[in-house]
């Protein structure tokens, strides 16, 4: 199995979750010299929201800047750019499935790709600092692991 050039994540706002993942996908695939990249987007947001500040201090935490990031709603052209879509909840995988049909083949959540079973990526929007931070841990041991699948195919 090849590793997907365009992996899109995909959480509600755009502003925490999804924002996260993409920094530290896009982080490690440059520390590895991967040929993918990461872009983000929302269910249910406006064009143009900055990641929270929380999401921003979880990632500088972990020497991430996420701080220029601008949300964007998710569109049928950006389920067509991307070659994976990973959702931060089964339910956000289960609304595109059943509203864009024909890119369910490459919609899962990012708990399930990189752990193996049903899952979701709580959201710690409103939440404190640990809150946060144990949102990107567990962000980033899942990305880990779905990486981990290819690394161990090839």
């Amino acid at each position: 199995m090849k590793l997907p050039g365009l992996v899109l994540f995909v959480c509600t706002g755009n502003t925490c979750r999804s924002p996260m993942a993409e920094g530290i996908y896009n982080a490690l695939a440059i520390h590895n010299d991967l040929d993918s990249r990461a872009i983000s987007a929302g269910v249910s947001t406006q064009e143009g929201m900055p990641a929270s500040f929380g999401a921003q201090n979880a990632m500088a935490e972990l020497g991430i800047d996420i701080s220029l990031h601008s949300s964007q709603p998710l569109t049928n052209e950006l389920l067509e750019r991307a070659d994976a879509v990973l959702c931060m909840l089964e339910a956000h995988a289960e609304i595109i499935k059943y509203r864009c049909p024909q890119y369910a083949h490459k919609v899962m959540s990012l708990f399930e790709a990189g752990h193996g079973k049903k899952g979701d990526i709580r959201d710690p929007f409103g939440g404190d600092e640990k809150t946060y931070h144990e949102t990107a841990l567990q962000i980033n041991a899942a990305i880990m692991a779905y990486l981990d699948k290819f690394e161990k195919e090839n």
